[in-house]
């Protein structure tokens, strides 16, 4: 623990307890038994923390550098004569001291041990002398000695990220008034990391259903690089960051830091990230800056609740009603019932309603679209004949709700004659239960890389009657004929759930021959003008609906990183829908007066257009399977940078193809971008040559077409189990 003892007028540590004087924090803790490789640490008479390999004596300063240094105070215009005296008096003392070395012999057992490499759960403990007076200070933070005019900087080793004294790791601005003036305090400007961990809080019930890590942090003169989660120690992922967190701007000490309005943080563990029969467990958030400066925010014990699940999440709607019976289907030729979550702008959308066209031209001539929001492909889909039913959207997830909607769907297509079910996205998994009911053999294209349990607390939150529905949503999985997945990665977070012989992998097939015809009309001179574009800037394109988990925010951060390195780039993100998190990224682009070079544009259904302007695509999402948008872009000779998700590194081979960047990496995006805007021109076109090959052979649209068609057509007919 870190403490300011007034009288003294200098830093004072307790190792295993509360030291006297203004505490200020606590750094983390000792190891009591010796891990391999560690350092045993003693505390001297005077104070001192020393190891076997460091005295922390202040040794004989340099004559003139401490002269210096004592005198600085002369120069303080702002201080009273009186004080700017007193303080010279006081640093001359304490040179006079440093001079004499007073050394202070540690002996007997060691008071702990720090470990000598760093190990997950640990942080770097670094030891700092003042040149005037010899006042040792122990940080975590490797830029705050510098900062406070500290000098001789040694890493000592490192302490685990706990804090056993107060609960709370981390250091507070100290409220003395003296303490500035003699580097006892932080200073402003000196890259120290700030932050929270508002959730969990501390001693709080924690359901696995509703598990929630969130927080903020933000660096006040170097940006935070990525967020480390630990579960006891443990790490189980890196949190989403650049999240909105508008409320920020107005508080200090941040309140000038540009990131503010994008230091929000979260991570949503999973089953498996959670100890089975523990009722308590510690999530410590590690934040490491683009320095290497590593702060843990806070280490929060919780209390987990035991998981809600089946039927004995039902809550107070009484018993479930019961799924009916099945009419009798006869075999054949029949229509194609196909559902959809919605018909806006976006990739599944797009894939939905390509898919849906060609299996009406070649093989469906009677089709039908549930989808549950309405949106501009509609119009497409009716212009070819194609009947289009727009239902409300989901219900309340009780079980009387969920059944009621259900009834009234099998009411309205029951009597029907569709012989096959075409299913898009995990969001429809009332299609694939109705399906299922009807008796109507279902292919299923699952497109989203969650965990499933995760997947259903971030887009429907928890509550005590969900129960149900979840067991249907499982059950349905069961019951699918098929499933279909755009990538091998995604296909295997559902192992538990569908079995391998129901499990297609089938990469997307794209309109190529559509998207060869538009690029032959294309006019790039007039399109760059009529959008503002200037025809000599390289652009970077985002094309995603503006949501966090596409990264947006990192991406923006990112591109004001390398700005300078590159001035004729310009960023642009394709994509933008009302809400918080497009209103954060704007405020963000106006404080770094970076308005010229990073430009926000709604979502289009024009995405060709948008492709064809692009030097570069960029995307930042930290959740994909198998994005149309970077197919298209390599398709269409785009060099693309990546996260390394799910899918995506299946598509794109790292320098070859693409270039690829860990995903919640400000750091590794930032120096990703960079290498490829710093590219030679002739080798970054060999590499979209390459991708282009590659998903021009890999993503065909007949092929993925007639593979469709032919699962379908062996459902059909099939009877299945109700």
């Amino acid at each position: 623990m870190r403490a300011l003892d007034r009288s003294a007028r200098r830093h004072v540590y307790g190792l295993g307890s509360r030291p006297e004087g203004h505490l200020t924090g606590e750094l983390g803790a000792l190891a009591s038994q010796a891990p391999e490789g560690g350092i045993p640490v003693w505390e001297t008479a005077d104070g001192r923390i020393v190891t076997n390999g460091y005295d922390a004596r202040p040794g004989r300063a340099r004559s003139l550098a401490a002269l210096a240094s004592a005198l600085e105070p002369i120069r303080w215009s702002t201080h009273p004569r009186l004080t700017r005296a007193r303080a010279v008096t006081r640093r001359v003392a304490g040179l006079a001291q440093a001079r004499r070395g007073d050394p202070q012999a540690a002996g007997g057992a060691p008071a702990g041990y720090l470990y000598g490499d760093a190990e997950p759960g640990t942080r770097p403990l670094f030891s700092a002398l003042h040149p005037a007076n010899g006042d040792q200070l122990l940080t975590t933070d490797a830029a705050e000695p510098d900062a406070l005019g500290y000098a001789r900087t040694t890493l000592l080793g490192h302490l685990r990220a706990a804090a056993p004294i107060t609960g709370a790791l981390g250091l507070r601005p100290a409220d003395v008034p003296w303490a500035r003036e003699f580097g006892l305090g932080f200073a402003s400007g000196s890259g120290l990391l700030l932050g929270a961990l508002e959730l969990p809080r501390s001693g709080e019930e924690w359901a696995v259903e509703t598990a929630r890590i969130a927080g903020w942090a933000v660096g006040a003169a170097d940006a935070v690089r990525h967020i480390d989660v630990l579960v006891d120690g443990v790490p189980v992922g890196r949190a989403r960051h650049g999240l909105a967190r508008r409320d920020l701007v107005r508080h200090s000490p941040v309140a000038d830091v540009p990131d503010a309005v994008l230091a929000g943080f979260e991570f949503v563990p999973s089953r498996r990230h959670l100890p089975r029969r523990r009722d308590t467990v510690t999530i410590t958030a590690l934040v490491t800056s683009l320095g290497g400066a590593t702060v843990v925010l806070e280490s929060n014990d919780v209390r987990l609740k035991p998981t809600r699940h089946g039927s004995d999440s039902r809550g107070d709607d009484g018993p479930a009603l019961g799924p009916g019976r099945a009419p009798r289907r006869r075999r054949g030729a029949g229509g194609l019932l196909a559902f959809t979550h919605r018909l806006d702008i976006g990739g599944a959308q797009r894939y939905f309603v390509d898919q849906v066209l060609r299996l009406r031209r070649s093989a469906f001539p009677s089709c039908t679209v549930v989808a549950f929001a309405d949106g501009p492909w509609r119009e497409p889909l009716e212009r070819a004949g194609v009947e289009v039913h727009v239902t409300s959207a989901y219900p309340r997830l009780g079980p009387a709700e969920y059944e009621g909607r259900l009834e009234e769907l099998r009411a309205l297509f029951g009597p029907r004659d569709h012989s096959v079910a075409f299913v898009n996205t995990l969001d429809c998994f009332m299609g694939a239960d109705l399906a299922h009911r009807l008796g109507i053999p279902t292919a299923w294209a699952l497109h989203e890389s969650f965990d499933l349990a995760t997947w259903w607390s971030v887009g429907h939150g928890w509550s005590a009657d969900h129960g149900y529905v979840f067991e249907r949503l499982e059950r349905a999985l069961e019951d699918a004929g098929a499933t279909i997945f755009a990538a091998e990665a995604t296909r295997q977070m559902y192992d538990s759930y569908v079995e391998l012989d129901r499990a297609v992998l089938m990469p997307y097939g794209i309109e190529l021959e559509a998207l060869d015809a538009y690029r032959r009309s294309f006019d790039y001179q007039a399109e760059r003008h009529v959008r503002g574009i200037p025809t000599d800037a390289r652009m970077v394109l985002c094309m995603a609906t503006m949501s966090s988990r596409k990264g947006q925010a990192l991406l923006a951060q990112a591109f004001r990183l390398v700005a300078d390195e590159h001035p004729d780039a310009k960023l642009y993100l394709v994509g933008e829908t009302p809400g918080p998190y497009p209103d954060a990224i704007r405020d963000y682009v106006a404080s770094t007066s970076l308005e010229s070079r990073i430009k926000l544009e709604p979502a289009t259904e024009d995405a060709y257009a948008w492709h064809l302007l692009a030097d570069v695509f960029a995307l930042a999402s930290d959740v994909e399977s198998s994005p149309l948008s970077v197919i298209e872009a390599m398709a269409l000779e785009t060099p693309v940078v990546a996260s390394r998700v799910f899918g995506l590194p299946e598509l794109i081979e790292e320098g070859r193809s693409g270039f690829m960047f860990e995903p919640n990496d400000l750091g590794e995006l930032a120096s990703t971008l960079d290498r490829v805007l710093g590219m030679d021109p002739g080798e970054l076109r060999a590499v979209a040559r390459a991708g282009s090959e590659h998903v021009r052979e890999r993503h065909d649209p007949d092929r993925y077409s007639e593979r469709l068609v032919a699962l379908l057509r062996s459902l059909e007919g099939s009877r299945q189990a109700v």
